[in-house]
């Protein structure tokens, strides 16, 4: 499948204008739907998750919403960020193969 890419130009009126060769060789005419999918840099997406999780992070530790592990309680913790991984592992691999 040949991919072939046109430039689209934001109106003031917020609309999206596609150039002439765009529309011609989409055979596009007035009033067509268009549908169009935009790929967005994972990367970009996984630092806003982490920021937003440690700005959370720091608001618990704020209201003292924490827990305190010993020596015997810590494997608790272990357990569950590694459940917690795994399941995010699992969502992500999910949203990359659709």
């Amino acid at each position: 499948m040949a991919v072939t890419h046109y430039t689209a130009r934001v109106q003031k009126n917020g609309s999206l204008s596609l150039p002439k060769e765009a529309q011609e060789a989409l055979n596009l005419q007035p009033g067509d739907e268009i549908e169009f999918q935009v790929e967005v840099n994972a990367m970009e997406l996984e630092q806003d998750e982490l920021r937003h999780a440690v700005d959370v992070g720091i608001e618990q530790l704020e209201r003292a919403e924490y827990t305190i592990y010993t020596q015997d309680t810590l494997h608790e913790l272990v357990d569950e960020v590694k459940s917690q991984g795994r399941k995010r592992l699992v969502q992500h691999i999910k949203q990359r193969a659709s």
